[in-house]
């Protein structure tokens, strides 16, 4: 174990009896929580824990106000969350992520990222679901089911 992220995940997924996914070809670590996909990778000294959340619409119209419900959730929890909303670009898919960037992964305890972790994937499940105007409880507040 090399890295920060490698160390981090290495405990997470001991901690949870999981197994370590291998990095793809970009160096990225995929883990799946229910409905949430997030990728974690180091670069330049920070670890980046993105939440991928739904395709942004081609239509500029939709994606405005796609990009407008979005904010407004969030706003709400500007103060208690360290989410930050993000357009990615990737090829020829573009999709909306919320993104965590942790400065100094070295200070970082497990009793820390796990919590970090659960908060993002609450996070994008209840914005996915705000999005999709899909009616139904918040998710619990809890760590979900692991897919590899």
């Amino acid at each position: 174990m090399n890295s920060q992220c490698e160390q981090l995940l290495n405990r997470f997924c001991n901690r949870y009896s999981l197994l370590l996914p291998e990095p793809d070809e970009r160096g990225r670590y995929q883990l799946g929580f229910d409905q949430v996909e997030v990728s974690l990778f180091e670069r330049l000294g920070r670890l980046y824990l993105v939440a991928q959340l739904i395709p942004l619409p081609a239509e500029r119209a939709e994606r405005e106000q796609l990009l407008e419900k979005a904010g407004a959730y969030l706003f709400r929890y500007l103060y208690v969350d360290e989410c930050v909303l993000n357009l990615v670009n990737e090829g020829e898919n573009s999709y909306l992520a919320l993104v965590v960037t942790i400065t100094d992964p070295g200070a970082v305890e497990p009793d820390t990222f796990d919590p970090c972790i659960s908060a993002l994937v609450n996070r994008a499940e209840s914005l996915v679901a705000h999005l999709s105007s899909t009616p139904g409880a918040a998710p619990a507040h809890r760590l979900s089911v692991f897919r590899p």
